[in-house]
């Protein structure tokens, strides 16, 4: 028992001994969303690209409370949720870390135009009504 714990210590080291972030986003949890997106553009994965998604996903669900729409049969919560994702999504494989600002600021644009499209393909708000939001 005491070796299978010391393996895994080893991994985590071997990791970052061969420099990869990317390797260390899936061993490590804990890394904040902006790392996870960094080690996503250093060396692209389905496991950290998933990571980074999750890590951002409270502020789909932030943007889609800030936007005061009551359900209809056209479109719910869930619609706008999706949208948001695929806003998510997008912003994430157009992000360049190279440009010095934050994933988040960069995303939050993205999401909220994507879920304000949704709205406004809906036909519930008009172009200028979404300028207010």
């Amino acid at each position: 028992m005491m070796q299978r714990h010391a393996q895994s210590k080893q991994a985590p080291e071997s990791a970052m001994e061969s420099g990869s972030i990317a390797a260390l986003a899936i061993d490590l949890p804990e890394l904040d969303g902006e790392a996870l997106v960094r080690a996503y553009h250093i060396l692209p994965n389905a496991a950290t690209k998933d990571k980074a998604v999750r890590a951002f996903l409270p502020l789909v669900r932030h943007i889609i409370n800030r936007i005061h729409i009551s359900d209809s049969p056209s479109l719910n919560r869930d619609d706008l949720y999706h949208s948001g994702i695929l806003g998510l999504l997008e912003a994430l494989d157009r992000y360049d870390p190279a440009q010095n600002t934050s994933f988040k600021t960069y995303a939050y644009r993205r999401i909220q135009g994507e879920i304000i499209d949704a709205v406004r393909e809906a036909g519930m708000l008009t172009r200028s009504q979404s300028k207010q939001v």
